[in-house]
């Protein structure tokens, strides 16, 4: 047998049998041996590593390709810091395209500028161009009036105009309307875009958390914009992509057979390849944080507000129950712990119907989990989709907004480990971020400003690799081939520049990417 390549260095498999490695064995994409066990196999090439470490293929378990891409190849606010820096990023802008077409500035974000901008601010750099600034949470949207007056519903408009140019979640659909759906080509540009980026992180395989219709959609057919880069050799990644429930609706079928909420034919999860494949479906219980829209039991400190749900709290719960009764595992977009309760007990209710314990329901964000919710998510078997970035990029501000008193329930880790919770490592891009920045931010809980949130709450080195790798693989249902390095599975491959379990605390933060292999191919 000839291998079509052996890789040497210090190999850290995640596999308690053989936890390290000094040789692996590739073929058709496959691992096929360790050490002794190919011993006496010759291969057409060789990859030498004979510094740092090679570990399993990171796993986004919740990002937003299209829309990362949408960011870096367009007027990309996020880096400004002052109400005149994106005055003067969309006169820019305006002398560079014109003043004829509408004009979207991504990554928009209040916080770094101290406040929102108004529309008044607006209309004196662009009196005559249609502007949206889209907030970097995807939770809000800030129009000047010559898109406004372009709002065909006369009740949102004034809605949107007594909120200043300001439109928060559904409500923005108005102005989405506007400007989208874009064309496949625009998205596909995107997506390629954000796949050279990750790869670059060491990043293998992402979770798409939202195509079809929803906050984070830019076309009904987006997935279209998937498929094509697969079928062209240009995608590079696996992917598996959530479709938003939105999307999903009844189906007329036998009455054994429940299809309340469902894709056209039938279609479930797990449909695809090991490329590219549906998985859970995706729902929205609240806002975020960052843009003030999460829900909360007590109010945003110094406050009387505690945001709000993101629909009727039954329609909601009925929702849930209807997809999981159809077959679908859900994804449900939880921050605020008034969300949690309501996301809780909709799957207590959904389970109570219709028992299943072989259902994957995740929970996304969690960002404020009480004590009593540990419990019910460790008996209903729900795992966290985590991003602990949002520690590192806003935990100053989210331990303001919510006070000593809740901070230390932000963004848990220790105590859902302790009880059995699966934590699946994330980075919700756009939002900065990488996986090993998250790796770090588990173990060390500090922010960029030296704040310490739940400092009780952090996590050893390899449990945090194992929520980018391990987790991300059986959120993914395909953790018999991806994961970790073992015979038989795909050969996707993260290649470090030191040894992150050898190194100290810091090393996850410190490392270095030097090269990604997905199906034993180097692709960065």
């Amino acid at each position: 047998m000839l291998l079509d390549t052996v890789i040497t260095g210090n190999i850290l498999t995640l596999e308690p049998s053989r936890p390290r490695a000094r040789r692996m064995g590739v073929w058709q994409g496959r691992i096929v041996g360790f050490d002794e066990e190919i011993e006496s196999l010759e291969a057409r090439e060789h990859e030498a590593f004979e510094t740092g470490c090679v570990v399993p293929g990171f796993i986004d378990g919740h990002t937003h390709l299209a829309t990362t891409g949408m960011l870096l190849a367009g007027v990309n606010a996020s880096e400004d810091r002052s109400v005149d820096a994106v005055l003067h990023r969309i006169v820019d802008a305006l002398d560079q395209q014109g003043t004829d077409e509408w004009l979207e500035v991504w990554g928009y974000d209040q916080r770094n500028i101290g406040r929102h901008l108004t529309m008044e601010e607006l209309d004196g750099v662009a009196p005559k161009t249609p502007v949206v600034l889209r907030h970097v949470s995807s939770h809000a949207s800030l129009v000047n009036s010559t898109a406004l007056s372009l709002i065909r519903d006369p009740e949102l408009r004034e809605q949107i105009e007594r909120a200043d140019g300001l439109a928060f979640e559904k409500t923005q659909d108005a102005i989405r309307d506007l400007v989208e759906p874009y064309r496949v080509a625009k998205i596909e540009a995107a997506v390629r875009a954000s796949a050279q980026l990750v790869l670059s992180e060491g990043v293998t395989t992402c979770i798409e958390a939202g195509i079809g219709r929803g906050l984070c959609s830019h076309s009904e057919i987006d997935m279209r914009a998937y498929l094509n880069l697969h079928r062209k050799g240009e995608l590079g990644i696996r992917v598996q992509l959530m479709p938003c429930i939105d999307y999903l609706h009844p189906l007329r079928a036998h009455e054994d057979d429940y299809a309340a909420s469902t894709l056209d034919l039938g279609i479930l999860q797990g449909f695809g390849s090991d490329d590219i494949w549906f998985g859970p479906t995706k729902m929205w219980f609240d806002g975020g944080m960052m843009a003030r829209s999460a829900a909360f039991t007590q109010p945003y400190e110094g406050t009387d507000y505690c945001g709000e749900l993101a629909e009727d709290e039954e329609e909601l719960r009925d929702r849930l129950i209807k997809a999981h009764r159809s077959g679908w595992d859900v994804a449900a977009h939880a921050i605020g712990d008034r969300a949690i309760d309501s996301a809780l007990s909709a799957f207590e209710g959904a389970q109570r119907l219709a028992p299943d314990p072989s259902r994957r329901h995740r929970m996304e964000h969690g960002a404020l989990i009480r004590e009593d919710h540990i419990s019910r998510l460790r008996n209903l078997a729900i795992s966290i989709g985590t991003q602990p970035c949002f520690i590192t990029y806003s935990g100053d501000d989210f331990y303001k907004i919510m006070g000593p008193e809740r901070a230390h329930q932000l963004y848990r880790g220790r105590s859902l480990l302790d009880a059995g919770v699966r934590l699946i490592g994330s980075t919700d891009r756009p939002l900065p971020g990488t996986p090993l920045r998250g790796m770090q931010t588990m173990v060390d809980r500090t922010s960029n400003g030296g704040q310490v949130v739940g400092p009780n709450e952090g996590v050893t080195p390899l449990e945090a690799l194992q929520a980018y790798t391990l987790s991300g693989a059986w959120a993914a249902r395909r953790e018999q081939r991806l994961g970790s390095l073992a015979v038989g599975k795909y050969a996707d491959i993260t290649v470090l520049d030191r040894n992150i379990l050898d190194q100290g605390v810091n090393a996850l933060g410190e490392a270095t990417v030097t090269a990604t292999f997905v199906n034993g191919i180097r692709r960065y």
